[in-house]
């Protein structure tokens, strides 16, 4: 109870605007990942803390990204051990492995400078392991087990 109102304050105090971004389909099994993220960082109500639901990164994101300070995506990634969570700098390594969802964030970077050439940008991706992909509703097992310490350590990057 005293912990939502503590965050609440740091954001207010800090007056660090922080977009979250919960990237993913939901009809796709765990792709919808990034959306129950993004849904524990909403709960808490955090002071100067946006949170969406997108299916997938849009150039058309790149105008409201860049009015944050920071910006934090969170989607489901294939190709990680079953428990991983990862956390990319996108900034300090903006290479074109790193694609959310087939686009480059390379190009959302530079959109972004474009339209707002003194943004100093912090975003990062926070990825955590899809197993199953497939057209449907529910997690995947291993997933459901994991999404209460993949909650957990979102809030813990995004709210610390």
């Amino acid at each position: 109870m005293h912990s939502g109102f503590i965050l609440g304050c740091i954001g207010f105090l800090t007056g660090m605007k922080t977009l979250v971004v919960g990237i993913g389909n939901p009809l796709r099994r765990d792709d919808g990942l990034g959306w129950l993220l993004a849904d524990a960082i909403r709960m808490k109500n955090p002071a100067n803390v946006e949170v969406r639901h997108e299916l997938q990164l849009l150039p058309e994101l790149a105008a409201e990204v860049s009015r944050f300070d920071r910006v934090f995506l969170l989607d489901a990634a294939v190709g990680l051990e079953p428990d991983d969570f990862r956390r990319f700098d996108l900034v300090v390594d903006p290479v074109s492995s790193h694609r959310v969802h087939d686009f480059p964030v390379r190009d959302l970077l530079d959109l972004m400078k474009i339209l707002n050439p003194d943004w100093t940008p912090q975003l990062y991706l926070l990825a955590v392991a899809g197993q199953d992909f497939s057209v449907g509703e529910g997690l995947s097992e291993t997933c459901s087990g994991m999404l209460p310490v993949w909650q957990e350590k979102a809030l813990q990057e995004i709210l610390h």
